[in-house]
């Protein structure tokens, strides 16, 4: 008969107690049979029928008549030759002889170890189902009485387990773990606010407290019960919402996708070995992992806990997002382990956060080539003469110098530099110097118009000067500086590189200076008019600017805000790099200046009476670089603000050429 059948036979009876135990009988000749009588009875009510020895299956010994009394058969003999058969099981005892008819017992041994230390599981004295310690301080095995009705006899299994094997706590959720001299404790699972009567460990019950996963169950039925887990953790969080449950234990060590979503009040556990036995097994590590494809607003985050005010806990659990390998189109995404937000009441333990690399921002866009035009140099106007006094007569005609005209450009600085000088227009002579030059007009930028200079025995008008070209090289921009703003109290990654300044227009050529003037005595007088300068040449258009580069994502293990409160004990965190910054975009070189124009022609018969031709245009100014963007920074913890923060045995680790830092603007 097994234990399921005398329950089944107390059952019948309309009594609910524990199963009749034996004790050892006293002295006497031969098992003696019997009604037997009852005493001590502790409340069986009114309702409940006292068992007898016949319908109890005792022949001798004691036992429990199943409504709380004692029951007597009679005393046990026994002979030094049966009392393995005579003598009564004894709850981790071992019946080691027989003196004077009387069962003598010693305690079992596991291990080599005495089984005898025993406290009830309500402090007071051992009952016969309570476990017995083998030896002292942290014990390594128990002696588990487990007993069975076998032939209508109490029989204890005295099987010898494990400390691991041992279960305790609520809902037998926790394991027994050693704490040095003080022995050991159980090591479970705790439901703060929680009526301990009102805990359902049934997992499948529409009120349960605690829900079941293990995706390597194979059964048909899934309710979340302990032989009917669910197969994943978002069907539990979905039944948790429904049945107000409390805690979810996670099974083996199933990789999870990510992101996890924590939800106010429910805890989840792992470090279990799942279905069947559910035992305590800390290498048991599920992990949540989290691909990049998850990528939302430019963050990559594996845990979310946001608006936690009823103590959550989540233990044993691996928290983990994949590496970055590409780069972005504009600023890089973060890689963030875990966000906490308004969450005073969460508390991590025995979690480890693995966060791979951020990623890399995109490089600044390279430069348009320059693009405009610049126009053809006008040429001054010939050399002429009129058969006139020039100082006197009136209606002189004068040789127009060459007209400047500015480049027309679509890239580069918008103020327009590129204007020439025109060249010299060349008046009548006047009474007092009837031979002269004209000086050619400067071009804005600075290019000097010609003058004539005296040479080979002649005057001969002088060129204007080019342009000059610029000697300082447009502005690089500055390079990123790494920073976060903070967004729905969610980090996110600044530092683009500074946009190049655009290329300068070239500086415009000096206009040509102007032919000789000369009047001629005779009869009749002849005033001699010299030819107008060429125009100086307009400059090139200048480069457009390269563009900054964006900033890389920040590697970042836990970012906290709002959270004074939160508990973090023996948490690791490892944390990637953070995202390169891009490269800044290349500036573009500025286009050439226009060849100056030259000057008007003469034919007088003299060199000097012939203009001078402008100076050629300066090639506009290349376009500055754009600066590099910020490397992204790595954190292990990072705070909005200061944070009080409960912190025992936080190990953080990471690397990054920008340096790391475990724990950054937290208390």
């Amino acid at each position: 008969m097994t234990r399921t059948v005398l329950f089944s036979l107390l059952l019948a009876t309309g009594c609910l107690s524990e199963p009749p135990v034996a004790v050892d009988g006293g002295t006497g000749g031969g098992r003696a049979g019997g009604s037997g009588g009852n005493s001590g009875r502790a409340g069986g009510g009114a309702s409940c029928e006292p068992l007898t020895c016949a319908t109890a299956g005792l022949t001798c010994g004691t036992g429990n008549d199943g409504c709380g009394g004692t029951l007597s058969c009679g005393a046990c003999a026994c002979t030094p030759s049966t009392f393995a058969t005579d003598c009564p099981s004894k709850p981790c005892q071992a019946a080691t002889g027989c003196i004077d008819n009387t069962c003598t017992y010693e305690p079992v041994t596991c291990n080599f170890e005495r089984c005898d230390t025993c406290t009830g599981a309500d402090g007071g004295a051992c009952s016969d189902t309570d476990r017995r310690a083998c030896g002292s301080g942290c014990v390594s095995s128990y002696c588990d009485p487990s007993p069975t009705m076998t032939e209508g006899r109490v029989v204890y299994a005295n099987r010898c387990v494990a400390r691991a094997e041992v279960r305790c706590g609520t809902c037998d959720l926790g394991s027994l773990v050693c704490v040095g001299d003080a022995g050991v404790t159980c090591q479970g699972v705790t439901f703060t606010g929680v009526n301990p009567q009102f805990i359902e460990c049934n997992g499948g019950s529409p009120s349960a407290t605690v829900l079941y996963v293990d995706p390597a169950f194979t059964g048909a039925a899934h309710t979340g019960a302990k032989d009917a887990p669910f197969l994943t953790l978002a069907e539990a969080l979905s039944a948790a919402a429904v049945r107000t449950s409390r805690a979810i234990i996670i099974g083996g060590s199933p990789t999870l996708p990510g992101p996890l979503v924590m939800s106010n009040g429910v805890s989840i556990f792992g470090g279990f070995t799942g279905f069947p036995s559910w035992g305590r097994d800390d290498t048991r590590r599920p992990v949540v992992s989290t691909p990049v494809t998850a990528l939302t607003a430019g963050q990559l985050v594996g845990l979310v806990a946001r608006d936690i005010v009823t103590e959550t806990e989540l233990a044993g659990l691996d928290i983990e997002t994949q590496a970055f390998t590409s780069v972005a189109q504009s600023g890089g995404a973060s890689n963030i382990g875990a966000q906490v937000v308004n969450a005073p009441a969460l508390v991590l333990r025995g979690v480890r956060v693995r966060v791979g690399n951020a990623q890399a921002g995109a490089a600044g866009a390279n430069a348009a080539p320059a693009a405009g035009t610049v126009p053809t140099s006008a040429v001054g106007q010939n050399a002429r003469s009129q058969n006139t006094s020039c100082p006197l007569a009136s209606g002189i005609t004068a040789a127009l110098g060459g007209q400047a005209v500015a480049p027309t450009c679509t890239s580069g600085a918008p103020a327009s530099n590129g204007l020439g000088g025109s060249g010299a227009t060349v008046e009548k002579a006047s009474a007092t110097n009837p031979s002269f030059f004209t000086r050619g007009n400067a071009a804005p930028t600075g290019a000097q118009g010609g003058l004539a200079a005296f040479t080979m025995s002649m005057w001969v008008p002088g060129p204007g000067d080019p342009g000059a070209p610029w000697a300082t090289p447009a502005v690089t921009g500055g390079a990123g500086t790494p920073s976060v703003e903070w967004v729905n109290d969610v980090p996110r990654a600044l530092g683009r590189g500074g946009d190049g300044a655009p290329g300068q227009h070239g500086r415009g050529g000096g206009g040509g200076g102007g032919g000789n003037s000369s009047e001629a005595l005779g009869n009749p007088i002849i005033c001699r008019i010299g030819a107008g300068g060429g125009a100086g040449g307009a400059g090139g258009c200048g480069g457009n600017a390269g563009l900054g580069g964006w900033y890389g994502g920040w590697a970042i293990g836990l970012a906290v805000s709002g959270s004074s409160g939160l508990q973090l004990r023996d948490v690791t965190i490892t944390v990637g790099n953070g995202g390169a910054g891009g490269t800044g975009g290349a500036g573009t070189d500025g286009l050439p200046g226009a060849v100056g124009g030259n000057g008007g022609t003469q034919s007088l018969g003299l060199p000097a009476f012939t203009g001078s031709r402008g100076g050629d245009g300066a090639r506009g100014q290349r376009g500055g670089d754009g600066g590099g963007g910020a490397t992204g920074l790595t954190r292990g913890v990072l705070c909005r603000a200061m944070q009080n923060l409960t912190t025992t045995n936080l190990v953080a680790t990471g690397s990054g050429p920008s340096g790391f830092v475990a724990v950054d603007g937290c208390i």
